[in-house]
């Protein structure tokens, strides 16, 4: 299975339509990796018998339940996260048939899985949520963006950390429940959402102008700049910043609103890396392409530990590979490899089993020439691995 996802992830730098692609011997497609390291049938009966579930299922969501909760258990032990943490969607293009499928006007893939998810600054998802629609009973029904943020902060509650939110979530009565439970939190807020100050509400502001409400130990402000946004936080108050915009010039900002820019990217960040090298191909079943999502949110997880805790610091491309060399290699036969120059092999006859009859290998040379499967009982004693070999097919094998 290591080397499957091996191949899965060396995939993404190796980008060809169909998984028979990456097999073919066509000097077109000739990727001789991929032939030594597993044939083509038994990565397709991998893939094709691929999943993570036992037994029946009482409805979809348990197809992939068991890997989600596998991940979630497994950051929790591996890392602890930043005090700046954030929860966001992410979505996963698919655009098949599946019962919870959800449509996001301004998401890149605008059909798909949707995933809620919380991850710290350094964007390190550290939990994850298919949402299963309304039917969901973790969090789908009423309260619905309440039961969320409560779901995915079940580990991090009453320990000081600071959340970012956008207006999907806020409200003034979360951010005061939050604040309640010993979490900060920042966010941008909708506009008429219920128990928003009414002052909050009224009046027209001119560029640069502030309206501030404080409530609760709670801060809402009203900012225009190109337009009016609103921001409510139980952290920061109304000072204002000194910051410069993208053309470089100085310009003064509420502190939440920089604060909110900064931080509130995290997951954005983290669904950038993936489709940079994505090995995800199409498929009719959905839970097939929700496990290789999960491993490829693994693989991005680890490349921004490794920067983290690592004196030397690599870009994706050259972690990747590191990755997919470590994983592959190992499991590559060693009967594959070239025999030694500059010496003279000699030829052995293979020991018996517990049996008493004379083991076998299949002969390298008729294979690797003629793709014919010729069982011997020899072999060469000097090579690595000691391929098996014929006694017609010694001399061509070592080009003597």
């Amino acid at each position: 299975m290591k080397l499957f996802f091996g191949l899965i992830f060396h995939m993404g730098f190796v980008k060809l339509n169909r998984f028979n692609d990456y097999w073919k011997n066509d000097e077109y497609f000739n990727q001789k990796i991929f032939g030594k390291a597993m044939s083509r049938n038994r990565f397709m009966l991998i893939l094709r018998m691929l999943c993570v579930y036992v037994g029946q299922v009482t409805c979809s969501y348990d197809k992939v339940k068991t890997i989600i909760d596998y991940f979630n258990e497994k950051m929790m032990s591996l890392y602890y996260p930043t005090q700046k943490i954030t929860i966001d969607e992410s979505m996963m293009l698919w655009r098949g048939r599946v019962a919870f499928r959800q449509y996001m006007k301004g998401k890149r893939h605008k059909y798909g899985l949707k995933f809620y998810a919380l991850a710290d600054q350094l964007g390190v998802i550290m939990k994850l949520h298919l949402y299963g629609g309304a039917s969901d009973y973790l969090v789908g029904g009423k309260n619905h963006v309440q039961k969320v943020v409560e779901h995915l902060l079940s580990n991090f509650i009453n320990v000081g950390q600071h959340l970012f939110i956008d207006n999907f979530y806020t409200s003034v009565s979360l951010v005061e429940k939050l604040y309640t439970n010993k979490t900060f939190c920042t966010g941008t807020l909708r506009q008429k959402r219920k128990n928003n100050p009414r002052e909050i509400e009224s009046g027209k502001l001119k560029k640069g102008e502030l309206c501030i409400v404080h409530k609760n130990n709670i801060c809402v402000l009203k900012w225009k700049d190109q337009r009016e946004i609103r921001v409510i936080s139980s952290k920061y108050n109304g000072n204002l910043e000194h910051t410069r915009n993208r053309r470089g010039t100085l310009i003064l900002k509420p502190q939440m609103v920089i604060k909110y820019n900064k931080y509130m990217k995290a997951i954005d960040r983290h669904d950038q890396m993936p489709m940079y090298y994505s090995c995800e191909h199409k498929s009719i079943r959905w839970y097939k392409k929700v496990i290789l999502h999960v491993m490829q949110i693994l693989l991005v997880n680890s490349f921004f530990l490794y920067n983290k805790f690592s004196s030397k610091k690599l870009t994706l491309y050259d972690f990747r590979l590191s990755v997919i060399k470590s994983i592959i290699e190992p499991h590559l036969p060693s009967e594959l490899q070239m025999p030694l120059k500059n010496k003279v092999h000699c030829i052995m006859k293979l020991t018996k089993d517990t049996h008493g009859k004379t083991k076998r290998r299949r002969c390298n040379q008729c294979w690797r020439t003629l793709k014919k499967r010729v069982q011997t009982i020899f072999a060469c004693e000097d090579c690595p691995g000691q391929p098996g070999l014929c006694i017609k097919c010694f001399r061509p094998y070592h080009k003597y």
